[in-house]
């Protein structure tokens, strides 16, 4: 089965949550820290206001994530309005 790649709509982001471990368990940032990398950035992301670009480490704030499931695949997304992306990690 082939792997689904969505392209974000508008002034949104896809993100992959990076995992730590904490006491040798593999532990999502929903419970750790806000740290992700970006996957895709949608045609409506304001690359001025916020310049971002694939492959680019930033901080998010948890409570700004879209979280949607399918299937296995679970997809978070920020959108710029809500002021989710603190920073990015240099």
């Amino acid at each position: 089965m082939k792997k689904i790649q969505p392209k974000p709509i508008g002034a949104r982001i896809l993100i992959k949550l990076d995992e730590v471990k904490i006491a040798g368990m593999n532990v999502s940032l929903n419970t750790a820290r806000e740290t992700a990398t970006v996957l895709a950035i949608g045609e409506g992301w304001d690359l001025k206001a916020e310049p971002l670009k694939v492959g680019d480490k930033i901080h998010v704030k948890s409570w700004a994530l879209d979280i949607v499931t399918e299937g296995e695949d679970t997809f978070t997304y920020v959108w710029q309005k809500t002021c989710g992306v603190c920073a990015i990690i240099k």
